[in-house]
């Protein structure tokens, strides 16, 4: 896959970053452990902008995002449900993200990002659950813009190297993402605080 994917990035440029992190957001079985460093292997073969590449990054996982948001919110419930029963391997994913939404609610939307089967289906979760299209957007942001900086990061500096990156990843995963998840959560206190200060400024 990795072979293939890397062809199909190689050969049709900024256009197939686009598509590939896009679907990949859009629930599609396409790991983003693998599109994104791919992503920024390209960025420093092709001497593309890294900031660019980034930017891309984050237009796509919304544009992806967005659909399943969409998706879930025209059809609510029975959508999951739906989902769950044609394919069971969603199941895991869509009951992680339920119960992560139940839980947290908006924080749950930028936390979700970052952790594997959740990550990709809280969209539809938040969509079902009639969030606020701007907030969904929002929190998806700090989550996505977080972790797909950390996977471009390590293709753009170590793309001779992404076999050996990606088994590093894959020993060090838990480690990884419980530091990344007490970085965002830090960042959304620290943003929450800032917004009632202001408020109270105001006031």
């Amino acid at each position: 896959m990795v072979d293939l994917l890397f062809s199909f990035i190689d050969k049709y440029g900024l256009i197939a970053i686009l598509l590939a992190i896009a679907i990949e957001y859009a629930c599609f079985p396409i790991p983003s452990e693998v599109v994104l460093p791919l992503c920024g292997a390209l960025a420093f073969t092709k001497q593309y902008d890294f900031f660019l590449i980034l930017f891309l990054s984050l237009f796509a996982s919304l544009v992806g995002s967005s659909l399943c948001y969409i998706i879930g919110r025209t059809g609510g419930v029975k959508v999951i449900n739906w989902l769950k029963k044609r394919y069971p391997k969603s199941e895991k994913g869509l009951n992680e993200a339920e119960i992560w939404y139940t839980k947290y609610s908006l924080i749950s939307v930028s936390v979700g990002r970052i952790i594997p089967l959740c990550r990709t289906y809280i969209s539809f979760i938040s969509g079902s659950a009639k969030q606020n299209y701007l907030k969904f957007i929002f929190f998806s942001s700090l989550g996505i813009i977080t972790w797909n900086a950390i996977l471009i990061t390590l293709g753009y500096k170590f793309y001779e190297n992404l076999d050996y990156i990606s088994k590093i990843y894959n020993d060090y995963k838990k480690i990884i993402i419980i530091i990344v998840i007490i970085i965002l959560i830090i960042s959304i206190i620290v943003f929450f605080i800032k917004k009632r200060r202001k408020k109270a400024n105001y006031n």
